[in-house]
């Protein structure tokens, strides 16, 4: 089944911050030629061609070597708690979410903002401590970082000390997530110099060598036009494209959330950039006329999947590849995507 469409255009102080370890011990997680590989493993079977046209599943099995992932971590985003006659249904959804992700049993736990709706109205302030203690039960790990919607001081006060934390599981992967959203009713991100030097020291320090660096935030960077929602970070950008620019050989992706388009991603200056399905609800941006999804990967480029069911991403790290695989809430799907 057709889950996937893809554009055919080319690819175009840390005395302040939250610092978080992963525990445990395991190889190096290195990149080569801009895929993952263990360290001590200089034999590894290198991947067949990924590359697939428009409409074609773009995921291949991993090699023989290499049959089950390094390790598995689970992103969500926008659970949206709190909004208004929607309250007990987006919440049972989170719960549902969060049972799920526990059985699924990942090494770490993104969230990618939003976490309430209309976090800034004081009736609606209520629902923060509600919802960390139904995401506590997941017993992982969790990295956050909050969205529009969430105003920092509710944020901090109950959440997590800090916006911008830094993550190493295991010495693998560095996680830098950092807030990058404009309050609410505004949509756009903005990227202080501030956390430019944060980033670009947190980078540069990061464990390893190549590509095992990811960055995680509400906004996107991805200067998207409608049929896209046309949000993305506009302030700081300049600055921002030029860390990017600078940190290229060490970024692997940016995950964000916001947009509730299920999965939908670019490949700008050879960092994957994906966002993430909501637990509340996903909307197609292109709903009438022949071909809607392919219609929308003209217009807007990149990739969107075929899915836009409630969920959240199960995200499997092989030595060669990373695979994001939606799962929609109380049911499965085949919608899943490579990143090489």
């Amino acid at each position: 089944m057709n889950r996937s469409l893809e554009s055919s255009e080319p690819k175009s102080p840390l005395s302040r911050r939250r610092f978080l370890h992963g525990s445990g011990a395991a190889a190096m997680l290195t990149l080569l030629g801009g895929r993952f590989a263990r360290a001590q493993d200089p034999s590894a079977t290198p991947p067949a061609s990924t590359e697939a046209p428009p409409g074609t599943a773009p995921v291949s099995a991993p090699p023989a070597s290499q049959k089950a992932p390094l390790f598995t971590f689970a992103m969500a985003s926008d659970s949206h708690i709190g909004s208004n006659k929607k309250t007990a249904k987006f919440m049972r959804q989170w719960e549902q979410a969060t049972d799920e992700i526990k059985a699924y049993n990942p090494a770490f736990v993104l969230f990618l903002g939003d976490l309430v709706d209309s976090g800034e109205v004081p009736e609606n302030q209520q629902h923060y401590p509600t919802w960390l203690a139904i995401a506590k039960k997941m017993e992982k790990p969790l990295i956050c970082v909050p969205g529009n919607h969430d105003p920092v001081e509710m944020f901090t006060q109950h959440i997590q000390k800090e916006t911008d934390t830094v993550y190493d599981h295991q010495d693998l992967l560095r996680v830098i997530a950092f807030h990058d959203a404009q309050p609410n009713p505004k949509h756009d991100g903005t990227i202080t110099p501030a956390q430019i030097a944060w980033m670009d020291k947190m980078i540069a320090e990061a464990p390893g060598s190549g590509k095992n660096v990811i960055l995680a935030s509400h906004v996107v960077f991805h200067k998207n036009l409608p049929p896209d929602r046309a949000w993305y970070v506009k302030e700081g950008r300049e600055a921002f494209e030029d860390l990017l620019k600078k940190h290229q050989a060490r970024l692997f992706a940016m995950y964000s959330g916001h947009f509730h388009n299920g999965i939908r991603g670019w490949n700008d200056l050879d960092i994957h950039e994906v966002m993430m399905p909501a637990t509340c609800y996903n909307l197609m941006r292109i709903k009438e006329g022949e071909a809607p999804l392919q219609q929308w990967i003209e217009k807007g480029g990149g990739f969107v999947l075929d899915e836009f069911r409630p969920g959240w991403v199960q995200a499997e790290v092989y030595p060669n590849r990373m695979i994001l695989k939606y799962k929609p809430l109380g049911a499965t799907s085949d919608a899943q995507k490579l990143l090489s």
